[in-house]
C-alpha cells in the first residue's frame, strides 16, 4: 500500500492507517504508538524509552488530526508512558471540534439611535448629567461571568485525574500491569485491546556457542544450556559466585580459579528464580533459538564446566524493538575462564 493511500485511509477513519501514519510523525520524536477508536472518540497510546515530551506529541497529534477534520471523531484522548513503566506518565484529551474558545462581541440594537448613529456612552451621559448640576449614579462593575468553555475545561481535569487515580489503583495494587481486567466496561475493553498489542511486541534471540582453544582450534558447545533472565537478576547470581569463591578460598589455598569457581551452586540460583524463565539448549551445530521474547532488558546465562576448564556467560541483550538478535557465546563475551593447570 502506498503512502498516499496511507494518508487517505487515515483521512477516513482507518484505524492502522491514522496508527501508521502518526508513528511517522511520532518517530522523529523517539516515540510509537497504537491507535483504537471507541465510538466518536481515538484513543492514542504513545511509549517510548524515555517520557514521551507531552508538549511535542500533543502538538504532533492535534496539528494532524485537525488538518484531517474526520467527520467520523469528535475527540482525542493521548495515554503516554516510558516503556516498562507500569502506568501512564500523563494523558491529555482534546476535541476536534474547531471552536472559538471566547465568542467575538456582537454589539446589540440599543446602542444605536433611530438614525442609525452610535449613541454616546452611558459614562458620557453621566457626565452630562453632572456637568447639569445632579450628582451622576455609581454603577457597581459587573461581575464576568464564566464562559462555558472554562467551566468544561476545569471538569475536564478533575475527570483526569479522577481517571488517573482509578487506573492506576487498578493496574499497580490489584491486577498488575499485564494482566487483563474483569470489569465489564467500555474502558476495560480498550485498556485489554491495548495491553494485547503490548504483549504481541517480542523479539528472537538466536546465535550460536563455541569455545577457542590456546591451540587455536574451536569446539562447537553442543547441549549447552542457555537462559534468558531479567536484568535484575544478575547481582544476585554475582553474589553466590562471590560468597561460594570465599568460602573455597578459606578451605582450599590454591592460587588456580579453576577450583573456586563454583558453576554449579550458579546453575542452581538460575534454576529456581522466577526471574529466569526460559532455558534452550544448543543443538547439534551449536545453535539455539530463544523466540517470543518481550521488550526489556535480559541476560544470556550460561555455564561451561569440562575437566580441564570452567567457565560461564551472562551477556546483557536490550530488547528493544521487534528485530531477530544474533548473539553467539564464544571466549570475547565470556564473563569468566579458568584453566585446571
Amino acid at each position: 500500500m502506498g503512502e498516499k493511500s496511507i494518508l487517505e485511509l487515515a483521512k477516513l477513519g482507518n484505524s492502522n492507517a491514522l496508527a501508521e501514519v502518526m508513528n511517522q510523525l511520532l518517530q522523529p520524536l523517539g516515540s510509537s504508538c497504537t491507535v483504537k477508536a471507541i465510538g466518536d472518540r481515538l484513543y492514542v497510546f504513545v511509549e517510548s524509552l524515555q517520557v514521551p515530551d507531552q508538549k511535542a506529541v500533543v502538538t504532533t497529534i492535534r496539528q494532524a488530526m485537525m488538518t484531517w477534520q474526520l467527520d467520523s471523531l469528535k475527540s482525542v484522548k493521548i495515554y503516554a508512558r516510558k516503556l516498562e513503566d507500569q502506568v501512564a506518565a500523563w494523558t491529555q484529551e482534546f476535541n476536534l471540534e474547531q471552536k472559538s474558545e471566547t465568542p467575538l462581541p456582537t454589539v446589540s440594537d440599543s446602542n444605536f439611535n433611530s438614525n442609525g448613529k452610535e449613541r454616546a456612552p452611558v459614562q458620557n451621559e453621566l457626565s452630562s448629567q453632572g456637568n447639569n448640576g445632579s450628582a451622576p449614579k455609581k454603577i457597581a462593575p459587573k461581575k464576568p461571568k464564566k464562559s462555558s468553555s472554562h467551566i468544561w475545561r476545569n471538569l475536564e481535569r478533575i475527570i483526569v485525574v479522577f481517571i488517573t487515580f482509578m487506573v492506576t489503583t487498578v493496574l499497580w495494587d490489584r491486577w498488575g500491569f499485564f494482566k487483563p481486567l474483569n470489569y465489564p466496561s467500555e474502558f476495560s475493553s480498550l485498556l485489554n485491546s491495548w495491553l494485547s498489542l503490548v504483549n504481541q511486541r517480542t523479539a528472537t534471540i538466536s546465535g550460536g556457542a563455541w569455545v577457542t582453544k590456546e591451540a587455536g582450534n574451536s569446539d562447537i558447545l553442543r547441549g549447552l544450556e542457555i537462559a534468558l533472565c531479567k536484568a535484575s537478576v544478575k547481582p544476585e547470581i554475582k553474589r553466590v559466585r562471590d560468597n561460594k569463591w570465599r568460602e573455597s578460598i578459606y578451605k582450599n589455598k590454591t592460587p588456580i580459579g579453576y577450583w573456586h569457581l563454583n558453576i554449579e551452586a550458579m546453575n542452581a540460583k538460575v534454576s529456581s528464580h522466577t526471574g529466569c524463565f526460559q532455558v534452550v539448549k544448543t543443538g547439534i551445530e551449536g545453535k539455539y533459538t530463544i523466540p517470543n521474547v518481550p521488550f526489556g532488558s535480559y541476560f544470556l546465562y550460561a555455564p561451561y564446566e569440562t575437566s580441564v576448564a570452567k567457565a560461564y556467560w551472562m551477556v546483557p541483550v536490550e530488547i528493544e524493538s521487534t528485530k531477530p538478535l544474533q548473539i553467539d557465546l564464544d571466549n570475547s563475551n565470556m564473563m569468566e575462564l579458568y584453566n585446571r593447570e
